[in-house]
């Protein structure tokens, strides 16, 4: 079987292993995963949709003229559509993939993953199972947290005086398709992250440079696979119209 067909297969069997959250030390695992990927990383994910906001309603309000009307909502639906998920992802692929990556490639270079398959722990429950789910779950609740900060920041930036009417304008994009859409992203873009730093990781052989190798490959596939996933979210539309 071929080397990239197998780490597949691995992965395979890992999602295979949800049972296995069942047991006390798996969940915890998971816990510790969630609280890495996804608490550590509120303050940047903060200073990143406050920078986001405020540039918006700068560029699009005080440069460029725009009615803070138009600028707040289309603000929502880009956020909504495209930023708010693709910068999540992005922020969360630079800050988690490679410390993943090398954490499991190091099991697998000092032999500590063997060491626990004759210990009878089940290394892909215990390893890739809580970082596979932690990822994505992160992702859509970061994705969250950077929108509501980012509209935050901007209304707060571009409105003196807060008023109805322009609340009711500024939510016309929030539809159930762009909140689907949303979330679809962030989880899709979530578990590319995640596969793409524990495939890095499993396939690490050798000694301690493969595990710096395994970090950079993590990110560089992860980035690769973002990237083509949301070229094909947007170009979904067009092939599915009639010609």
């Amino acid at each position: 079987m071929p080397p990239v067909i197998n780490l597949l297969v691995q992965l395979c069997h890992a999602l295979g292993r949800l049972p296995a959250l069942r047991r006390a030390p798996v969940q915890a695992a998971l816990g510790r995963q969630l609280q890495q990927c996804g608490l550590r990383a509120l303050p940047g994910i903060a200073c990143l949709g406050a920078a986001l906001g405020l540039a918006a309603v700068q560029q699009m309000h005080h440069v460029y003229g725009a009615n803070v009307d138009f600028t707040l909502r289309t603000l929502l639906q880009l956020l909504l559509s495209e930023l708010a998920p693709l910068l999540t992802a992005l922020f969360l692929l630079t800050r988690s993939s490679s410390g993943i990556a090398a954490e499991v490639a190091a099991l697998r270079v000092h032999g500590e993953w063997r060491t626990l398959a004759a210990m009878q722990v089940d290394p892909l429950a215990f390893v890739l199972l809580p970082r596979l789910l932690a990822i994505p779950l992160a992702s859509a609740l970061l994705t969250l947290y950077l929108l509501l900060i980012a509209q935050g920041a901007a209304v707060l930036y571009a409105l003196d005086a807060p008023d109805q009417a322009t609340f009711y304008s500024m939510l016309e994009p929030l539809t159930p398709a762009m909140a689907l859409l949303c979330l679809s992203k962030s989880l899709l873009f979530g578990a590319l992250t995640a596969a793409s730093s524990c495939l890095a990781g499993l396939a690490a052989e050798g000694d301690w440079p493969a595990v710096s190798q395994a970090s950079a490959r993590a990110v560089l596939f992860g980035l690769l696979a973002i990237v083509a996933a949301d070229a094909l979210f947007a170009l979904l539309p067009a092939l599915w119209s009639p010609a």
